[in-house]
């Protein structure tokens, strides 16, 4: 079943972009249990906080190769980017 609040936005502009909030979320998979809910909610701060002073374009990289698990250079195939070696 479908949860609204864990859904990723596709189409937001000319590049696709996720919510700090849900890239957070699956980065840090589910700590299920009772004893780790605050420390959960700590580090999804954290994690939020850090997602959220990424540009745009890195937050996209990285919502590409972890949701889509593209390669380097597939992602920035997508994206238009140059790759460097």
């Amino acid at each position: 079943m479908r949860d609204a609040g864990q859904e990723v936005l596709l189409n937001a502009g000319a590049l696709p972009a996720a919510s700090s909030m849900s890239l957070a979320e699956h980065l840090m998979g589910r700590l299920t249990s009772t004893s780790r809910v605050a420390h959960r909610a700590e580090i999804q701060i954290r994690v939020q906080e850090a997602l959220n002073s990424m540009e745009p374009m890195d937050r996209e990289v990285l919502a590409l190769r972890h949701f889509e698990m593209l390669t380097n250079e597939e992602t920035a195939h997508i994206l238009g980017l140059r790759m460097l070696h």
